[in-house]
């Protein structure tokens, strides 16, 4: 991939994350402990594939990209 699709890429897989932990905080005022347990693993899981499948290869590649937080 070029530079200009790693970093579009990137950008919204990060959307994705936050959005996917923004539904947790969703989840946590309106579902019961056992559901948020089952709905927090599986985002934890997702945000994992994420990270590992999508933007560390693009870091990889581009290591310039890599925001240190």
């Amino acid at each position: 991939m070029n530079r200009t699709a790693a970093i579009g890429i990137k950008t919204e897989a990060l959307k994705a994350i936050e959005a996917l932990s923004a539904s947790l905080a969703v989840a946590l005022a309106g579902c019961d402990g056992d559901e948020y347990g089952r709905l927090h693993k599986q985002v934890g899981l997702i945000i994992g594939q994420i990270q590992m499948g999508i933007l560390e290869p693009i870091v990889a590649q581009y290591p310039e990209l890599d925001d240190p937080r």
